[in-house]
């Protein structure tokens, strides 16, 4: 399959610029993606949710390949396609999927192996897009739009940023994944569309570039990120404190995730002025030489590749200094609390009826839009506070997700939601080290939480069999799932 991926590149390079826009130029390209999906439940990691369906579009790119959405395909069973006036379904597997730019690629065989669309010029196109779609007759249809806004924008479910377009057009889109196309080139896909507004949220051909680019490679490399939090730095009070000449604009660095490129070269409290050779103003915007201005981070996710150094000039004790920041991929699973968007099976340990796991948003957000209020305020103020911000590398929030009801632990109803942070007497930095000690011991039968200095105690004795009342009245498969490492695959839900 690696051969075929870089084979991608190699096809697209080879489409000849585009003369002007054909009457049909996705009509061998565009196909219907239908996606059979199932998540793992977000309170009861070994349960799954009911199975559900998916319905969105992709574009051929490669002799073998189809581009759609990540959030078509997220938590896929079974992903098929099929093609215009046809009810011919074919399969094809995920290859690359990214919830950081919303963008999978998909390994199959197109119904038109020479009907390819490549990217377009990233430059913001200029004149009217072409939208295109199926109707309810599985007729090709297409509309105009025109783009109105051009930003680093919030993600469709996912807590991510990327650069987006926003697409106005009178026609009613149907389905993410559909082609924007400007001439016969690749402008964008569509991510979602506001009926209301009347207006699309797309993935522009800058990002869907970079996207296949980062697909070559194996493993997926994805997109670059410096690893560090920011915000405004705009109180005229607090830029004096910070000894900021007037001159400068600059933001203020946070915090750096540990083991970043950012934790190597940036301190709190320093003013980013300039990034890669671009102003920075007081509220993070740049001008950008292609798209205007934008917010800086674009500097890092747009511009750089994993692995790159970036520069940077900033504002430390009063004085103008330059630092290099070594660039990497972001990566959830480094997070004190990992997002888990695309909803992975949780690990878990179930002793006594006590389900211990580790706090992911995923968990804390399963409530709803009032999910601050459901949730342990500790919890949630975690979460907002330092989210990114493990003390040490590997840092979770081991906690008790709740207490299945049982004899032998009557008193201990209350526990639901408390972190964790001794089992048998050892800290316990993450669910790993839970693992650990119980094979160490045999079992977990003194349970130390956060204020408190006492620790909750199992009956060791009749722990065997009150774990074996409890997994046969609950109809829990498994007792534990511990978490996969790199050595070994993730296990099935």
């Amino acid at each position: 399959m690696n051969f075929r991926i870089c084979a991608l590149l190699a096809c697209l390079a080879a489409l000849p610029a585009a003369a002007g826009p054909s009457p049909d130029p996705a009509s061998g390209a565009l196909v219907e993606v239908l996606v059979t999906c199932q998540t793992p439940h977000a309170r009861l990691p070994w349960q799954q949710d009911p199975p559900g369906t998916r319905r969105g579009y992709g574009v051929t790119v490669g002799p073998a390949f189809i581009l759609t959405t990540e959030t078509l395909v997220r938590n896929q069973r079974l992903v098929e396609w099929r093609a215009a006036r046809s009810g011919h379904k074919v399969s094809a597997a995920v290859c690359a999927a990214d919830p950081q730019v919303n963008l999978a690629l998909l390994e199959t065989t197109p119904p038109d192996p020479a009907a390819l669309l490549a990217p377009a010029d990233p430059a913001v196109p200029h004149g009217p897009l072409r939208i295109f779609q199926f109707d309810a007759t599985r007729e090709l249809q297409s509309g105009s739009g025109r783009i109105v806004q051009v930003a680093m924008d919030a993600l469709p479910d996912a807590p991510y940023s990327s650069l987006t377009f926003t697409l106005a057009t009178e026609l009613d889109i149907n389905g993410e994944g559909a082609p924007v196309l400007s001439g016969d080139r690749l402008a964008g896909l569509i991510m979602r569309f506001d009926r209301s507004r009347r207006q699309a949220q797309i993935a522009p051909a800058a990002v869907i570039a970079r996207f296949l680019e980062a697909a070559t490679a194996s493993p997926y490399t994805g997109f670059a990120a410096a690893g560090f939090a920011w915000k405004p730095l705009v109180d005229p009070a607090r830029r004096r404190y910070l000894r900021v000449p007037a001159a400068y604009g600059g933001v203020l660095v946070v915090s750096a995730l540990p083991g970043s490129g950012a934790a190597a070269s940036l301190q709190p409290n320093d003013v980013v002025v300039s990034w890669d050779g671009y102003a920075v103003d007081r509220l993070g915007y740049y001008e950008d030489p292609a798209f205007g201005r934008l917010a800086f981070p674009y500097l890092i996710k747009g511009r750089r590749k994993p692995g790159e150094l970036a520069t940077a000039a900033l504002i430390r004790d009063g004085l103008l200094t330059n630092v290099v920041v070594r660039l990497a991929p972001f990566r959830d699973a480094d997070a004190l609390i990992p997002e888990n968007v695309i909803a992975a099976p949780a690990p878990y340990f179930v002793e006594g009826g006590l389900v211990f796991r580790e706090v992911t948003g995923r968990y804390l957000k399963a409530g709803g839009p009032s999910w601050q209020r459901a949730n342990d305020a500790r919890l949630v103020h975690a979460y907002l506070t330092r989210q990114l911000e493990p003390e040490q590398p590997g840092d979770r929030l081991v906690i008790v997700s709740q207490v299945l009801p049982d004899p032998i632990n009557i008193g201990y109803r209350r526990l639901d939601d408390m972190r964790v942070e001794r089992i048998n007497g050892t800290p316990v930095r993450n669910l790993a080290d839970l693992f650990r000690i119980a094979e160490r011991d045999g079992h977990i039968s003194r349970i130390g939480l956060q204020d408190s200095s006492l620790d909750f105690v199992l009956d060791a004795a009749g722990l065997d069999t009150a774990n074996a009342r409890i997994q046969r009245l609950y109809g829990i498969p498994a007792l534990r799932r511990p978490a996969p490492t790199p050595d070994t695959p993730k296990p099935e839900p």
